[in-house]
């Protein structure tokens, strides 16, 4: 508080008290800092050498900020925009953007916003994330079952095996033969996570006799396995053929 907002005269001293009565008494001062938070009045006792002390009140009303109780953190899907909202009642915005607008539409990112309201600025940041997408860590096929394990991304999950009709449960009944797509999307519906997997075609016996039953043994669908090892073996058990995969520069010969 500075002398010039109550007199031009020189040589005179401020000292502040809570009462009148201690400030006609020149008794109990206080602080000239004081820490406000809510509305107060204040005695001040003004001295000098040449004229009887004088005393004056003032009454400091406290402006509050407003904060926007609708800006929330957000989560975006990946290279997706998403509109950011201050709400209403404030007399100015000011975003990190430059944006003078109540809302702004930006991807992930950190940003903030200047809330003018009363007087006063209330700065409010406010951060976009990408959401994660879910990993498929394990898929289990059991003869015509098929159990999906996922981690990461936003749970709760959904599964699909078309992409379009989504089911709570991880598990998959009376899948038929051959191969299947399962499709794993997370709680910010964003994009699904697709892996393949097998509900492999067993034929435990062959007869190449050339009548047209069970002449072929067709196990192409292991192609998304690694490492895979087939054995053919006569009826006394003796190995009479053996194939093996190996992973070549990501691919399976």
């Amino acid at each position: 508080m500075t002398l010039n907002l109550f007199t031009t005269g020189t040589g005179i001293t401020l000292s502040f008290y809570n009462s009148l009565a201690n400030a006609q008494a020149g008794t109990n001062s206080i602080s000239p800092l004081q820490t406000i938070t809510s509305t107060n009045t204040f005695y001040i006792r003004f001295t000098s050498a040449t004229e009887c002390p004088s005393t004056a009140m003032i009454t400091i009303n406290l402006k509050t900020p407003k904060k926007s109780e609708r800006l929330k953190d957000a989560v975006v899907c990946e290279n997706q925009l998403i509109t950011l909202d201050a709400g209403t009642g404030f007399t100015s915005y000011l975003w990190s953007t430059g944006a003078t607008t109540q809302t702004i539409t930006v991807g992930a990112g950190s940003y903030y916003v200047d809330l003018g309201f009363n007087g006063c600025v209330y700065r409010q940041p406010v951060i976009v994330t990408t959401a994660q997408a879910p990993t498929i860590t394990k898929i289990e096929v059991s003869g015509n079952t098929a159990t999906i394990t996922v981690s990461g991304g936003t749970p709760p999950y959904q599964y699909s095996l078309n992409g379009v009709d989504y089911q709570k449960s991880n598990v998959f009944t009376g899948l038929s033969r051959g191969m299947h797509k399962v499709y794993v999307l997370g709680a910010d519906g964003c994009f699904p996570v697709i892996k393949e997997f097998l509900v492999l075609n067993l034929v435990n016996a062959i007869t190449p006799n050339g009548d047209g039953l069970n002449d072929v043994l067709n196990y192409s669908d292991l192609r998304i396995k690694q490492n895979v090892s087939i054995e053919v073996a006569d009826r006394y058990g003796a190995v009479i053929y053996r194939s093996e995969t190996r992973i070549i520069s990501g691919t399976e010969r």
